[in-house]
């Protein structure tokens, strides 16, 4: 047996023959790849807002004593809260460091949901976002909001007058948010987000069992707690849409 990821959307998958790479997580063909493959850490981060320069996990020289470093591309610019990209990553496409992500990654939104789901869910249907919330020290807060949601510092504000599904939705995507280290509201972030959040309350290879079994769409919404519009997207995603009643 062999542990493998995913090289489109990192979900992580015990294999038991070489012959054994594709992923059932995405559905994608050929695309797992044994996880000590992977790129070791980086010895450098650099920003990508403000161009400062940090130790990566990877770093093996000795430490500073101003700095201890060790960090990954999971954590924020000790400087400015910005996105960490590999030095040599940047270097290596010639481009300003400020250019980097110009579009939505959704490979890297779906990894970051199976990493929370790795981490924080019980397997218990529906996904508990609350519970996630609170596990990275986050709190939500329904109240009289006027908006669909928002991540205030370390605060979920929820309106309550959304349904339960549309609350479910808007936590999860104020998580991707949070996950994802976005500063801004730009389109390409709020896909990352949505597509964070789909598969963070529907967990795609818990939609293909549910689809295996031969659930409509009113009971994937009903196992899941998500909208009609939620279930579809996420069938489509998955290639799925074509094998479930409407």
């Amino acid at each position: 047996m062999a542990v493998c990821r995913c090289r489109v959307c990192g979900a992580k998958q015990v294999t038991r023959s070489q012959f054994e790479i594709d992923c059932d997580a995405c559905g994608g063909e050929g695309t797992l790849i044994p996880e000590d493959a992977y790129d070791p850490e980086p010895e450098e981060l650099r920003c990508s807002r403000c161009a400062y320069v940090v130790e990566g996990a990877g770093f093996s020289g000795e430490r500073s004593e101003e700095y201890a470093g060790g960090l990954t591309v999971d954590d924020p610019c000790p400087r400015c809260g910005g996105e960490l990209v590999p030095r040599a990553a940047i270097a290596a496409r010639g481009v300003m460091a400020s250019a980097v992500r110009e579009q939505p990654e959704f490979a890297l939104a779906r990894a970051a949901a199976q990493r929370l789901l790795e981490d924080h869910w019980t397997g218990e249907m529906p996904v508990d976002v609350d519970r996630i919330a609170e596990a990275l020290g986050l709190k939500v807060v329904v109240g009289a909001f006027h908006h669909q949601g928002m991540l205030q510092a370390d605060v979920i504000e929820v309106p309550a007058s959304e349904s339960r599904t549309a609350q479910r939705f808007a936590i999860a995507h104020e998580i991707a948010h949070h996950e994802l280290r976005h500063r801004t509201r730009e389109d390409k972030v709020e896909t990352e987000a949505n597509v964070l959040a789909s598969e963070l309350l529907i967990p795609r290879h818990r939609l293909r069992r549910a689809v295996d079994a031969g659930l409509n769409v009113q009971q994937l919404r009903e196992q899941f707690e998500v909208s009609r519009d939620a279930v579809v997207y996420a069938l489509e995603d998955a290639n799925l849409l074509s094998r479930v009643a409407m």
